[in-house]
């Protein structure tokens, strides 16, 4: 555990990193002359997400799914895919989705040739159950082992004694 006035982070035993505050990188601008924050994503679920191309043919397009993406996610095909057609079309959706691939299809029957792109959310393996736990209770007792003794005896008034 690391502690300041303002916040605290820890490593839990399984390598699970937790913070009070925000998650943020560093990013280089301006030819290296400047630095930014960018800032994560944050879910009530743990998600993975992938991101790719595909090529809608006579209106049917089978998109595979990373087979190491596909590793890392539930074993069932309950994900979520966002597509956005690069063009002109009736609109596009998904079926017959499974757990190495899904079907983009044109709406109303369409015959358009034209390149998506997508979007894959699915829940991350081993913790497709995980949301918005509560961790309160947890907090507090490790929060109280990294005060210093300083800081105990001030809390509870020892200190002015």
């Amino acid at each position: 555990m690391a502690s300041t006035p303002d916040g605290i982070c820890g490593f839990g035993g399984a390598g699970d990193m937790t913070c009070t505050g925000q998650v943020k990188t560093l990013a280089t601008t301006g030819g290296g002359s400047r630095k930014v924050e960018t800032y994560a994503m944050q879910s009530a679920e743990n998600w993975m997400e992938d991101f790719g191309s595909g090529l809608l043919q006579s209106g049917v397009a089978v998109v595979k799914i990373d087979a190491t993406f596909a590793e890392t996610v539930s074993a069932t095909a309950d994900y979520h895919v966002f597509i956005t057609p690069n063009g002109d079309s009736k609109g596009l959706y998904v079926i017959k989705k499974t757990a190495t691939s899904f079907e983009v299809r044109e709406s109303g029957g369409g015959t358009s040739s034209l390149s998506f792109d997508y979007r894959i959310v699915a829940k991350r393996r081993g913790y497709e159950g995980q949301r918005l736990t509560d961790v309160t209770e947890n907090f507090n007792r490790e929060k109280k082992l990294t005060e210093r003794p300083q800081q105990r005896a001030e809390k509870t008034g020892a200190a002015r004694r």
